[in-house]
């Protein structure tokens, strides 16, 4: 529990109590307690995608859980998506739109290979900021 006097001593102080704090599920990764942020930090997503663990957040009204594969911009917009395959609900390939994602959680959970059907070099894609890298 924070204390007036423990929030004084985190960095950003006071600002700090923006944040959603709540009890998370046993699967999340914490090596010290990290908020549940209502917007998806881009290094939070990277570090997902490097280490090939699993996100869940909620997109447009729905929870997702899914195996995030690149963080790019879409052609269209420049917008950053995420390219995922998402198992909850169904399951199969989306492109999630960054700004959009809400909730984010990395799980301890990780996926061990690409999945088919991936391809980085999706017309919808103009650049790559991160990318999931082959195992072998």
């Amino acid at each position: 529990m924070l204390t007036p006097s423990l929030v004084e001593a985190l960095p950003g102080g006071p600002a700090v109590e923006r944040f959603i704090w709540k009890a998370l599920p046993a699967k999340t990764v914490i090596s010290s307690p990290v908020p549940v942020l209502p917007y998806a930090s881009l290094d939070h997503v990277r570090e997902a995608i490097r280490s090939r663990h699993l996100i869940r957040f909620s997109y447009r009204k729905a929870l997702y859980c899914a195996e995030p594969h690149l963080l790019g911009n879409a052609k269209k917009t420049h917008a950053f998506i995420v390219c995922a395959w998402y198992m909850e609900p169904g399951e199969g390939w989306e492109f999630f739109r960054y700004a959009e994602m809400r909730d984010v959680e990395i799980l301890k959970d990780c996926f061990a290979c690409i999945r088919d059907g991936f391809n980085p070099y999706d017309r919808r894609i103009s650049g790559i900021d991160t990318c999931v890298r082959s195992l072998s």
